[in-house]
């Protein structure tokens, strides 16, 4: 019987020294469902782990006590006593509780760092759905047609219900400050992060902001340059369609496009196109690759006041030369003062076209060439 008990001793100690070392063992969970998993795993670890111990234990102790009624307590075979047994199977049953407990604290732990996760999500959702709804406002307002003082009103609106809107942000930055000092890293609920909120924030702002000077600039520049609204609707709606990627900009090619619309007449090949980028000099002067629709206005407007002046001086011209296709030195003599008469006599090419006469002067060539539509 002690050789037995010396062997059942042994695997009993054994076993003990295994299950405190699990019930000790540390553990890190990161949701509910992983707490709910171990606390399964601990009840089944009482159902049937536990139970199958104590049975043994008590198995064990029943031999211990037919040794002492067989007065051979002392046991050369083992140095495991019943009663250094029964001390560890104390310790062994007082970290049942405590792994209970430590597994309810975590439970409650986790189901905090939820509810933290969700309050965070359902703030920042809300203000994503906000960011994304104002950046589509604001790229509608920004092309539609209709007058500047009106888009800079409704810019300005947007601008003062954003800065209303600034203490959402606030709250949820501090549901964050809170998530984070819960080391809570993750969060399946939304698919934005403070700093992601943060930067979107920033950009909607900036971009109102500089809305609101792109649309005052063009209010100076219509002032300034006597253009209606009419026709600044019509250069925004001619811009908008030829900025394809709405980047509220027009690259070469878009811009390119453009001119080819109106007319110009541009080389086939847009890799070597000494016409183009003469042009392209001056509505890009800085060099930054990009059209904007400020330059794009100046830019035709100077085309439009170019030509409607140019073609004004033709048709009187044309009047001064009753009709004909060119005119005389005498005509211009009798017509105009000295100075002027002298000034387009000596500037005005021959004309060579149909009907020519001896002295012909050509005003049509000369009229393009004194608003920059041709050389002098």
């Amino acid at each position: 019987m002690r050789v037995d008990y010396a062997k059942r001793a042994a695997l009993f100690n054994n076993w003990m020294d295994n299950v405190m070392d699990d019930l000790d063992e540390s553990f890190k969970c990161h949701t509910i469902r992983d707490v709910e998993e171990l606390k399964a795993q601990f009840e089944e670890f009482k159902d049937t782990t536990l139970k199958e111990g104590n049975d043994s234990y008590e198995s064990l102790n029943d031999l211990a006590q037919q040794l002492a009624q067989a007065s051979t307590a002392d046991n050369p075979y083992t140095s495991h006593t019943p009663t250094s047994v029964y001390e560890k199977w104390c310790k062994v049953l007082e970290k049942v509780p405590q792994r209970e407990a430590a597994l309810e604290n975590e439970l409650q732990t986790q189901t905090y760092n939820e509810e933290l996760r969700v309050q965070f999500a359902e703030k920042a959702n809300a203000i994503g759905e906000y960011i994304e709804q104002k950046n589509q406002f604001l790229a509608d307002v920004s092309t539609a047609d209709r007058p500047l003082e009106e888009t800079v009103q409704v810019l300005k609106s947007l601008n003062d219900e954003a800065a209303q809107y600034q203490p959402q942000l606030d709250e949820c930055e501090t549901v964050h400050q809170t998530v984070q000092a819960a080391l809570v890293f993750d969060n399946p609920h939304t698919q934005y992060t403070m700093e992601t909120l943060r930067a979107n924030w920033s950009q909607l702002l900036a971009a109102i902001n500089r809305n609101i000077n792109e649309i005052e600039n063009q209010m100076l520049l219509r002032d300034s340059r006597g253009i209606t609204e009419q026709q600044m609707q019509e250069y925004r709606s001619s811009f908008n369609h030829f900025d394809k990627d709405g980047s509220g900009q027009l690259d070469k090619n878009e811009f390119r496009a453009c001119l080819l619309s109106l007319g110009y007449n541009l080389s086939g090949d847009p890799t070597n196109d000494p016409e183009f980028e003469k042009v392209w000099v001056r509505v890009d002067p800085n060099t930054t690759g990009y059209v904007s629709f400020e330059a794009f206005v100046s830019f035709m407007t100077d085309e439009t006041v170019d030509k409607d002046t140019a073609d004004q001086v033709m048709q009187s011209f044309k009047v001064l030369a009753g009709d004909k296709p060119y005119i005389t030195e005498d005509e211009l003599r009798r017509e105009l003062p000295p100075e002027q008469a002298d000034y387009c006599i000596q500037r005005m090419a021959p004309y060579t076209g149909p009907g020519t006469v001896d002295g012909a002067l050509d005003y049509q060539s000369f009229s393009s060439a004194l608003y920059g539509q041709s050389e002098l």
